[in-house]
């Protein structure tokens, strides 16, 4: 078996057939040999019980060999058996998509968040959720100041870059870019050292939180992993064929959570923010605080998804999300999409599971640098 071409066909069939759901959707991030994209583009539509089969026989190929590329095998497995129009348990689908499991996440995790955000947000009237949105609202630049956003977003890179530099060695030249596009934060490395961070335009963006998206989506998150996993393991599958949901993203989004925290210990981004960036002015906030208690609550999020999975009307689970999470009413009408469509609706796990599933190892100074250069399966880092 040619594993690269058998992985990288496999991905680009369940690609075709997913394209042509009428309401699924996925994201697949090929980098193979364009040769295999024609042939699968110029072939038959493939029978999803083909792809449930070929998943198998790569599956047992790869089996304990390479833990990572096995997880990956078994999330094109479980999207190939939903093609077939298999009623997988959603409990199920997670597991077999992320290596993870969607239990339920209880209430009283929650309240350590609320604690937090009790103490870090300025003690004005209103509830939880409207403190939280006020403080929001006070520290955004508002839309339309694309050119002063854009300068923002690459100071703030220049600092993430230098830090990230005291970490792991990164390529001399990185060419990252800001660009506008409806939709929320995102970053995407291009290839080599190129990648661009997206900014809905739109939105007020709020400047407290310019580390916790610029480190999280570029440097040394997203755009700098895959770069750096490009350059150090290229020559394997699920490098150059990514897809997402998938196990790969679990550990992604858990550095991207992570990374603020690790680049600026403690207060030192809030201190940063407040001398180098005009439009902010102290006050009583800790940013730190309410960065950390956001990433507690996208817990709640989980449960929303489970929620749904059971067949709960979306205004009871806009209510629990806006009760729970706190979520604005701009979040509220993106999720409603986001959280319901076939073959994604596992991805918002990732977040909160990946957060947990990389803390216990950030006390290891090259953990790190490990996450960002290598594969890691899920498995391995799950403790106890």
């Amino acid at each position: 078996m040619d594993v690269l071409r058998d992985y990288a066909l496999l991905a680009l069939r369940v690609d075709r057939l997913v394209t042509q759901h009428p309401t699924g959707s996925w994201i697949l991030d090929y980098r193979g040999p364009a040769r295999w994209l024609d042939e699968v583009a110029n072939e038959p539509l493939p029978n999803p019980a083909d792809l449930v089969r070929a998943a198998q026989d790569m599956a047992a190929a790869v089996a304990d060999n390479d833990p990572a590329m096995a997880e990956q095998v078994r999330a094109l497995h479980t999207i190939a058996r939903r093609l077939t129009g298999e009623q997988l348990p959603f409990p199920e689908q997670v597991r077999g998509m992320l290596g993870i499991d969607a239990a339920w996440i209880p209430d009283e995790v929650f309240g350590e968040a609320y604690q937090l955000l009790d103490e870090a947000l300025p003690e004005t009237k209103g509830t939880l959720a409207q403190r939280l949105h006020a403080w929001r609202t006070a520290h955004s630049l508002p839309p339309g100041r694309p050119e002063r956003l854009s300068e923002l977003i690459h100071l703030a890179l220049t600092e993430t870059r230098r830090r990230t530099e005291a970490l792991l060695s990164l390529p001399e030249k990185l060419a990252v870019t800001v660009e506008f596009a409806p939709g929320p934060f995102r970053g995407l490395h291009r290839g080599g050292t190129a990648g661009s961070v997206f900014v809905d335009p739109n939105l007020p963006f709020n400047l407290a939180d310019l580390f916790y998206v610029v480190a999280h989506e570029a440097v040394p998150g997203h755009i700098c992993e895959f770069m750096m996993k490009e350059i150090h393991q290229g020559h394997r599958p699920d490098i150059q064929v990514r897809f997402m949901p998938s196990p790969a993203y679990v550990v992604s989004e858990g550095l991207g959570l992570h990374a603020p925290q690790v680049l600026f210990p403690d207060d030192e981004a809030q201190h940063w923010l407040l001398d180098n960036i005009e439009e902010l002015q102290p006050d009583s906030s800790n940013y730190a605080k309410i960065q950390h208690a956001r990433n507690i609550l996208w817990g709640a999020y989980c449960n929303a998804s489970l929620l749904l999975a059971d067949a709960t009307p979306w205004p009871k689970v806009r209510d629990y999300l806006a009760d729970t999470a706190l979520v604005s009413d701009d979040e509220l009408t993106f999720l409603q999409g986001f959280l319901s469509t076939p073959f994604t609706e596992p991805y918002i796990f990732t977040y909160y599971h990946g957060w947990r599933l990389l803390q216990p190892h950030l006390n290891d100074p090259s953990f790190l640098r490990r996450a960002l250069t290598e594969q890691l399966a899920v498995s391995s880092l799950k403790v106890g």
